[in-house]
This record gives C-alpha cells, structure tokens and sequence, in this order.
C-alpha cells in the first residue's frame, strides 16, 4: 500500500536508480504499444558514440541513412539490443551536435544498475521515437541536452522511466512509463519543456515528477494509481491543463511554489486529495473536476492572491471540499462549485473572498428570479458567500454538438439543438446571428422566417444562462434543389396520313426553380423555350408527315440541372389502297356516264 512520505523523502528515494528487473531477450521482437507498432529484427551489441566526428565514422561503418544535417539526420532503426549483465546503456550518445533519429529499436536491460535503455549526455537535435526500453534502472536519461524529442516510446517496468535533467526545450509526448518502482517520467531545471499525452499509471512514487522547470507545458497526460500522480515543484510560468490523475494515493495534482501558472480542466477524482496547492501566489485554478476524493477536494497551503473559478468540488467522503488553512489569504473565489462534501469549505486565512459560488447546502430562496440566493451564505463561522448560486453557473451544455443540416428547396427548415438540462442547470436563452431568415421558437429549436432560396447558410447560434456564461456553437444549413421538374404526359396519337393537323401534342411544365425546355422529334430538336420560367404550358400541332412512326420528346431541364422528360408516340397511318383508288373509280364512273349519257343523245338525235 501506498503511503504519504515527506517532499525530501520523496526528493531523496527517487534520486536512487536501483532496481532488479529482469530482462526480456530475443533476436526479432514485434512491439505493439498505443497506435504504434513494429519489429525490431536486427540483433546488436550496445551503441557508444563520443562527438560528431565519431558519430559520423560509425554511422559510415553501420550503414545508418542520413549525413547528420537537420533535413538528412542519422537515423539508427530496428535494433534488437540486449544488454545481458553490463551496467551501461543500449545506446549510448555523447558530446554531439549532429542531428539524429533512434526508432523503433528494442532495448533490454540488465540486473545490475545504473543501466539505461538510451543515455544522451551534452547533446542537441536529437529525437527518440517509438522505442521500447525495459528492464534497465532508468529507460531513457537525458542530461545536459537542448531540443530533445522523445515521443510514443515505451518505458515501462523499470524504476524510472524517463529521467531528464538540466536540458531545456525538452519536448515529451505521448510516452508511456507505467509500472514503476519510483518515477514515471522525472524532468529537474529543464525549462520551456513540453510534457503532453504521456501515460505514467502504477508507479510507487510519481507518475509524473517535474522540479525546477519554468515556462513548462504539463498537459492532457494520464498519471493514476500512484502515491502523487502529477507533482510540480518550483515551477514557475507554467501550464497544467487537462490531465487525468485519479486514483492515486496522496494527491492527484501537487503544486508547489509554482508562481504564476495556471490549472485548468484537470480530472482529479478517487485520490486522497484532488489537488494540493502550496505556497503559490498569483495562480488561476479553473474548470477542475475534484469529485469522491476521500479526505479533500483542494487545498490551498500558504496560497496568496490566486484566483479559483468555476472548479467542481464534490463528494469528499471525509473531511473539507476545500480548505484554506491559515496564511493563505486574498484569494479570489467565484463561481465554483461545492456540493455534498462533508465540509464544504474551511477558511482559516485572512481577506478571502467568496462570491457566486454554488453551495449544496445553501437553504435560501430567489424571489426575484435572477438565479442568487436572496440571503448571505455563511460557512464555518469565519467566511460567507454574499450571492450564492441557486444553479450551477457553467454555460449551457450540448447533449449533442449541433451537425451541419441539409434540406431541399421548397422546404421550411427546422432544427431542434438538444442540451443537457437537470435541476441545477441554469435558466438560459438561445440565439442565433442572422435574425434576418432565422429566429428560435419553443423547445430550442431553430427555424427559417421563409423558406430559405437555394445556397449555403452560416448560422451561429449562442446559449446564455442567466448569469451571462454562453455557450456558442455553428453549424451549416445547405439548401439544395435536387428535385427535377414536373412533366405532364402527353397522349400517344394515330391518324392517318393527311390528318396532321388535327392533333395536337400538349405538355404543363412546372418546377420550383426556373427551367427551360427543348422538343425533340426523333432525337432532333424541334424548338426550345427562349428563356427560364417556372412554369410553362406548350402545346404543339402534329405536322404532315410521311406515314410512321414518330418520337416527341419534351426535356424539361432546371437551372440545377435537374432533368425530367416525357414521351409520346405519333404513328401516322398510310390511307387503304381502296381508299386511295376510290376517288379515281369515281371519276372514271362519272367519265363512263358521261361517255353513256353522250352517246345515247347522240343516236336520239340522229334517229330524229
């Protein structure tokens, strides 16, 4: 079981790189680790290299890629190293300035200490990426260097995991140093290093350990289930944001004498302590999770003139949410929130000041509807909250980030945003930017004053709670026609040849948007309409044509170029041969009678 030690103890164990851990060995070795995977397949005695001069005489022998240069650095990749019993280090690099790269090399220590997976000493420009350092008493160590990048690699099951000292602009990301007999990743007089998205779980001490480093970057890492998960000492000018660190024995956060920086949006549940703050002055701690710590949520420990916002404290199981022993004073404490700890708050200091905040306990009423507390909250006897919150202040949640909408011309748009409402959620109003063609009805819900034209609207819209915090999102309404004209049908016709005239085709052609329309005989055109409408009815006759049959094809085409068309089929009959004969055996009948008629006047004539 983990148990509280002193700073100097725990300044002093960690100092140590004693450890038996027993090495893994093998030739070829697949690492699989976070998103990163690969096989060392190339066995090789240990690396030494003393200044660039030899640096570059060995790469030349090893036949390692790159001339040192900052675009062609040396790369040494894919090397299975196994130190047996030597306590020294797999790789070695001393004294240089050339740039270089070691990846995806497999690296075993051995039982004798000190032993290191990699050792930099008085380097620059030098990235360690995607290795894998077990078994050695510290896994990667990296001292008096500037600009070193040490990134996705795995230095777990050791006493330390990475331990750099007195080596500026450092930069560690996404490493994982987990299950460790003292410290995760340890980072002593390093200034303006960036420590982001490392694991370090499980460690007897820390999980991550920085001392003596100013303007730092310590964010978005995970440190749980160890005695201190994330410890920051005597670094000034720094930033501690959105790290987990639940689970750990002591305190899930440890800042000490950490001047000027700023905490925000941590996780710190289940520790003992949330976050222990000690003898810092000018600090902003924010927007921190402090929930079901077992003995308190935050401390503030001869603190001065820090400011505490919008910080959750809950459900301490033991003691105070937050505490304030003596000499921690003019601090500024506003919109936070304290619910359902055993004590809510104890303030011992001097010239504290609480104001807005949200306390679970708070018996008062809000007549005037303006979400404070009409009467004046008193704690413990020596502090009080003159406008206590009846919700809690945050800015309105989403319970679903609004998504870019889609809808067809024609249409009314209507969107409904979901947030997340409890009891303790603040009274708020919904907004939208562009008043001209939007507005909010009931229910969260935007919706177009008209029906919106074809094109692409940018709509922001702003969630504010009754006391000013907003929340504001955008998303994208795209109004597109894809919708194709409407096209009456026409009736197919028969006649016979010579009776074109009385028929006629007829079409009604209608669409939101404007269309033209163009008639097509037998795939020719016929006509075409002279310029966009929305609506059009056309009628043609059915031209005198040689008998067949004929296609009439009317395409109705939008200016979306959505297309509909319709069909019809004339089919002109040739006339009967009898009919056609038929006038001219009347004719030749009539010519006979005449013929008749004539000459029997003439024989009557005669005879007379």
């Amino acid at each position: 079981m983990k148990v509280r030690v002193s700073l100097a103890v725990v300044l002093l164990v960690s100092s140590l790189f004693f450890g038996a851990l027993t090495p893994t060995t093998g030739s070829a070795v697949s690492i699989i680790k976070g998103n990163s995977s690969f096989t060392a397949t190339i066995p090789h005695d240990p690396i030494v290299i003393i200044g660039d001069a030899n640096f570059s005489d060995t790469a030349l022998v090893e036949g390692w890629s790159g001339d040192g240069s900052s675009g062609l650095p040396y790369i040494i990749e894919n090397l299975d190293i196994d130190l047996g019993f030597t306590p020294t280090a797999a790789i070695s690099i001393t004294g240089t300035q050339a740039h270089f790269v070691i990846r995806q090399c497999y690296l075993t220590g051995p039982l004798a200490t000190p032993s290191y997976g990699v050792h930099l000493e008085n380097v620059a420009n030098g990235i360690i990426d995607n290795t894998d350092c077990s078994g050695f008493s510290t896994g990667i160590n990296i001292t008096g260097c500037d600009s070193i990048t040490v990134s996705d690699n795995n230095c777990s099951d050791n006493p330390n995991g990475i331990y750099i000292i007195s080596s500026n602009s450092s930069t560690v990301i996404n490493n994982i140093c987990s299950n460790t007999m003292f410290i995760g990743i340890r980072i002593e007089s390093s200034n303006s290093s960036i420590v982001s998205g490392n694991i370090c779980n499980d460690g007897d001490i820390n999980g991550l350990y920085m001392n003596n480093c100013n303007s730092t970057i310590a964010n978005d890492n995970v440190c749980n289930n160890n005695n201190y998960g994330l410890f920051l000492h005597t670094c000034n000018f720094s930033t501690v944001n959105r790290n987990t660190c639940n689970e750990n024995a002591l305190s899930g956060i440890y800042l000490f004498r950490c001047h000027s920086s700023s905490a925000a949006d941590n996780t710190c549940n289940y520790n003992r302590e949330g976050m222990y703050i000690q003898e810092m002055d000018h600090n902003n701690v924010t927007r921190n999770s402090c929930t079901l710590n077992t003995l308190r949520g935050i401390v503030l420990q001869e603190c001065d003139f820090n400011n505490l916002t919008f910080n959750i404290i809950a459900n301490t199981t033991t003691d105070f949410g937050l505490l304030l022993p003596g000499q921690s004073d003019n601090n500024d404490l506003t919109w936070n929130v304290l619910v359902h700890n055993v004590f809510n708050c104890i303030d011992d200091g001097i010239g504290n000041t609480f104001d807005n905040n949200y306390w679970s306990d708070y018996g008062g009423v809000d007549n005037d509807e303006d979400g404070i507390g009409d009467t004046t909250y008193l704690f413990d006897t020596t502090n009080s909250d003159s406008n206590p919150l009846m919700y809690y202040p945050f800015p309105p949640e989403f319970a679903q980030t609004p998504v870019d909408q889609v809808i067809e011309f024609g249409t009314v748009f209507s969107y409904t945003l979901e947030f997340t409402v409890t009891a303790t959620t603040a009274p708020y109003q919904l907004s939208v930017d562009d008043v001209a063609n939007f507005a909010v009805d009931t229910g969260d819900t935007i919706i177009s004053r008209t029906t919106p034209e074809v094109g692409i609207y940018p709509v922001q819209t702003v969630a504010t709670n009754i006391y000013g915090f907003a929340t504001v999102s955008a998303f994208t309404l795209t109004v597109a026609d894809t919708t194709p004209p409407t096209v009456t049908d026409a009736e197919d016709i028969e006649f016979l040849e010579g009776e074109g005239g009385d028929y006629e085709l007829q079409w009604t052609l209608s669409d939101l948007s404007p269309l033209n329309f163009v008639l097509l005989r037998n795939g020719t055109e016929v006509i075409s309409s002279s310029e966009p409408t929305t609506a059009v009815y056309y009628s043609t006759a059915v031209e005198d044509l040689p008998p067949g049959v004929y296609n009439y094809t009317i395409v109705a085409t939008d200016i979306w170029d959505n297309v509909a068309f319709d069909t019809a089929l004339v089919t002109i009959l040739p006339v009967p041969v009898l009919d056609a004969l038929l006038p001219w055996l009347i004719v030749g009948a009539a010519a006979v009678v005449v013929v008749i008629v004539s000459f029997a006047v003439f024989r009557k004539r005669k005879a007379s």
